[in-house]
């Protein structure tokens, strides 16, 4: 305890918490411990307590208090355990606020990619719509080709002009 309050156990010795805690609220989180430890007769876990040390440093504390039962089986002192969290608080902390910041990232980056998509739904219609007017003057072309033409266009020209009015390239095999 001494180290985790900034201080000795020579200071320590001899003093309560009252004595080595400056925030008052502190001191009355640990008594009630004590006092239900003591009042159960059962083992009190406390998961996380606050600590600030005498340089005003905050210190994060696991502690387990466990009643001393005298002979008559009563209890009025208690043994308490405690482990430094701190740095695994801080941990936790900085992974929790590195999740966020991955999770406003990918928001971000989600939306980019919509933002993205949406334009290249916007170009794929307009490109569409550009192209069909020219597409059915090729077609109309071709159609009448055909007729003004008649039997004049041989088999490979009728295939090239099916080809053409069909929308698919010309096949190389039947050069």
């Amino acid at each position: 305890m001494a180290e985790a309050y900034g201080t000795t156990v020579e200071e320590m010795l001899g003093k309560t918490e009252a004595d080595v805690t400056a925030d008052a609220q502190e001191v009355a989180r640990f008594l009630k411990a004590d006092l239900e430890a003591m009042d159960t007769l059962r083992e009190v876990f406390i998961v996380e307590e606050k600590l600030i040390d005498a340089a005003g440093k905050v210190r994060w504390l696991q502690t387990v208090k466990r009643p001393i039962v005298a002979a008559d089986g009563t209890a009025d002192r208690v043994l308490g355990v405690a482990a430094d969290i701190t740095e695994r608080k801080r941990a936790k902390e900085e992974i929790l606020r590195l999740n966020a910041d991955l999770e406003e990232r990918v928001r971000q980056r989600t939306a980019q990619l919509e933002a993205a998509n949406k334009e290249l739904e916007a170009f794929s219609y307009s490109v569409s719509h550009d192209l069909r007017a020219p597409l059915n003057t090729i077609d109309g072309f071709c159609q009448l080709m055909e007729r003004a033409a008649g039997d004049k266009i041989g088999d490979k020209g009728k295939h090239y002009l099916s080809r053409i009015r069909a929308g698919n390239p010309a096949d190389e095999r039947t050069h």
